[in-house]
């Protein structure tokens, strides 16, 4: 999924919103804390001051306003909606949320997913000060030493506790822009999960960091294709 700021004002599709809110009041839709889910609402921008996004890997992204019961109270969470067709990736993707959640990892935060007939919802909160990799604009080999340094260490977490991502490119990492170099991983959809205590192998984890690697040094050639002193810095740069 990738943020994007354009002040656009396409209309969500109004029959997938009537296909998830009556599965939520169905199936007793519950959130990650066990909170019920009352209904999910359209995205308004011109009331919620969420970020706009669009989905990427033929999955469908959309951003709503969960309404979920908490406390005896009426809460409105802005959120991403993720539409997975393939429900097995969708359940993997959930557990990789949960175990970034149990380990303290930065990513994405699970709220509830939601399965339809039209494919699985996996409903996470919006954060909004999530800057991927691929939209950030590399000006000198410092910061794009930085960014590699950070995006491994980010990869490496995710490997300690048994996630392969497989699809470690730079639009699915990001920083915060309100906390100074954390980086973390989301769209968990593609990704291989070890059963609980067993670590990744060597192979799995190179593949990660490598993938990394070369889309990382693929965006700053693309970015800056005349500036030959910067290309043969990077080019230097081993990991």
């Amino acid at each position: 999924m990738t943020p994007e700021n354009a002040q656009d004002t396409d209309s969500k599709d109004l029959s997938t919103l009537s296909v998830l809110n009556t599965v939520i009041q169905i199936e007793n839709i519950k959130t990650e804390s066990n909170d019920r889910v009352l209904e999910i609402k359209e995205f308004n921008p011109t009331v919620n001051k969420g970020i706009y996004i669009m989905g990427e890997n033929q999955h469908s992204v959309s951003q709503y306003v969960l309404s979920v019961e908490k406390g005896g109270k009426v809460e409105d969470i802005e959120v991403f909606a993720k539409c997975i067709t393939n429900n097995e990736k969708a359940i993997i993707e959930q557990e990789a949320y949960r175990r970034c959640t149990e380990a303290e990892i930065p990513s994405l935060e699970l709220l509830c997913s939601i399965p339809t007939h039209l494919g699985t919802f996996n409903i996470t909160r919006t954060e909004n000060y999530l800057i991927p990799y691929s939209r950030l604009k590399i000006y000198s080999i410092e910061q794009y030493q930085s960014m590699l340094d950070n995006g491994l260490l980010a990869i490496d977490q995710i490997h300690q506790i048994g996630i392969q991502h497989r699809d470690t490119l730079t639009r699915n990492l990001a920083v915060l822009s309100n906390k100074t170099f954390v980086s973390l991983i989301f769209d968990f959809e593609t990704a291989l999960l070890s059963p609980k205590g067993v670590p990744l192998t060597h192979k799995q984890k190179t593949q990660d960091r490598e993938t990394f690697f070369q889309s990382l040094f693929f965006q700053l050639v693309k970015q800056n294709p005349n500036d030959k002193e910067l290309i043969r810095l990077a080019e230097e740069i081993k990991f």
